[in-house]
């Protein structure tokens, strides 16, 4: 499949339209992963769900989506746009593995430290025991959401935005079915929130199986053990100053929405569910403009660099 044209609406068209659909397949599978465990355990279910998600979606963010990730997109696109696709690979291979390092820490504190972070949040009672069972089980769906994330961004820097939109449904569809199964017992114990976990994990195993076989077969640009043999610091310079200023500005975001969730919480479990579903409609409105900036990261970088 060809991912440049000639054309360059055409071009940004084929990076974009593919970006918004796997975000809104995303969004629609939070949507019923929020009415089932809704219609499971009601809001003190969907408290805890909730709470737990928009912790771990801001850690994900800050640090991985729209701070490493960034990084990578915008370096392979500019060595591919260079025609210098050994470097591409370098720069990947480099960002990747500073990648799994930052998920898999980060994943780890949210174990370690479940308890303490959702002391701090307001969560008390049941919401907080069933928050603390449900970020256990989901932090290990952390590590392989923020793998998958690592990976797309090395597709999405030369153009390919197809295949994430492919894992996203293989995901999206996984996890809802898993979702009827584990939730409500239908083929296994009732395990309620802890199923929707479950789910979570399993589901995204499964995408990152299928991209890492992408990866390495089919993909333009590879991940290769060789360049971390051969580590240049020079090189994971460039990606810290180009992944560090985006990192800040979306912890400036996430942290000032995430400490006004905190104070919602504070308000009830109502204004809580109120809150969670206005932050829905939020996202979906802004998922157009978020595939155009993907297109736009990946044109820029390779023209700047292209000769």
């Amino acid at each position: 499949m060809k991912f440049m044209h000639s054309n360059p609406f055409s071009e940004v068209l084929e990076i974009s339209i593919p970006a918004v659909a796997e975000m809104t397949a995303y969004t629609l599978m939070y949507i019923f992963d929020t009415m089932m465990i809704g219609n499971y355990g009601g809001n003190s279910a969907l408290n805890a769900v909730g709470l737990s998600n928009e912790i771990t979606a801001s850690v994900i963010n800050i640090f991985i989506v729209f701070g490493v990730a960034i990084g990578i997109s915008s370096l392979v696109a500019r060595r591919t746009g260079a025609r210098t696709n050994n470097m591409a690979d370098e720069y990947a291979t480099l960002g990747f593995a500073m990648g799994i390092t930052l998920a898999a820490l980060i994943s780890t504190v949210i174990f370690m430290k479940s308890y303490e972070i959702l002391s701090i949040t307001g969560a008390k009672d049941l919401v907080l025991i069933n928050s603390i069972l449900y970020i256990k089980i989901f932090s290990i769906a952390m590590f392989l959401i923020m793998t998958v994330n690592l990976i797309n961004a090395i597709l999405r820097g030369y153009g390919n935005t197809y295949t994430p939109f492919l894992v996203s449904i293989i995901v999206t569809s996984i996890k809802i079915l898993l979702d009827v199964c584990f939730i409500f017992g239908k083929i296994s114990p009732e395990l309620g929130i802890e199923g929707a976990a479950l789910a979570s994990v399993i589901s995204e195993f499964i995408g990152l199986v299928y991209l890492i076989y992408f990866i390495n077969t089919r993909a333009k640009v590879k991940i290769r053990i060789k360049y971390l043999l051969r580590l240049k610091f020079k090189k994971c310079r460039d990606l810290i100053e180009l992944s560090l200023p985006s990192t800040l500005e979306e912890a400036a975001y996430s942290i000032s929405r995430l400490l006004g969730t905190f104070i919602v919480m504070y308000a009830g479990t109502t204004a809580f569910v109120a809150n969670q579903i206005a932050n829905t409609v939020e996202l979906i409105s802004i998922m157009p403009v978020m595939g155009f900036g993907t297109a736009a990261t990946t044109k820029i970088g390779r023209a700047s660099c292209r000769e």
